[in-house]
């Protein structure tokens, strides 16, 4: 399911309630009551936390603030509220991409194993003649040469979306995997014209 939003009032709780714990190790459930908040949130904010080092959790999925938190001041609580609540919109942003990319696969005109390998950033240089696609047919052409100046897997920045990597060629397409904002299908002809894309050096 999708992850969950939440604001920095939920973060600043869940700080709050394991502060309040004095290290001692609050499990999901424990600190979800303490803190008000749903187990689906507090899970997503404690996930969140640890990523940014602020909290960690054990193999038993208690939860204690990192030893250099136990004391924060309010403007770094504040400033890892923000953080947070950033970090889990970029992920909810990467994941619905995720979805548009299923999507592709599902609607794929061509090989469907192409479209799979391209995913996970290889190339099939030929139609896998397996799948449904080839079987009707519609995957046996060779794969059209793409005027883009770019291979898969290179490293790329785009003016609006940021750094990012190839991780996709086909004739007129060009998918590429942006680290803030998910996959975006690009069309090469534009982004020749118009220059929307640079090497990552």
């Amino acid at each position: 399911s999708a992850l969950p939003r939440f604001e920095q009032a939920d973060v600043r709780a869940i700080l709050r309630a394991l502060r309040r714990s004095a290290r001692e190790s609050l499990d999901g459930p424990r600190l979800a009551t303490t803190a008000k908040r749903s187990r689906r949130r507090t899970d997503a904010i404690v996930a969140r936390l640890v990523d940014l080092g602020a909290a960690r959790q054990g193999v038993d999925g208690g939860v204690t603030l990192a030893d250099d938190r136990a004391d924060a001041a309010d403007d770094p609580v504040e400033d890892l509220a923000f953080r947070a609540v950033e970090l889990q919109d970029r992920r909810r942003r990467v994941d619905r991409t995720r979805v548009d990319m299923v999507r592709a696969y599902a609607e794929a005109s061509g090989c469907r194993r192409r479209v799979l390998l391209n995913y996970f950033g290889e190339l099939l240089d030929e139609p896998c003649g397996n799948c449904d696609r080839c079987r009707a047919g519609a995957g046996v052409r060779k794969p059209e040469e793409t005027a883009a100046a770019f291979a898969l897997n290179d490293r790329v920045v785009h003016r609006t979306f940021g750094p990012g990597m190839v991780a996709g060629l086909e004739g007129d397409r060009l998918t590429v995997l942006f680290d803030d904002s998910g996959y975006r299908t690009l069309d090469v002809a534009a982004v020749a014209e118009e220059g929307l894309l640079a090497p990552d050096r």
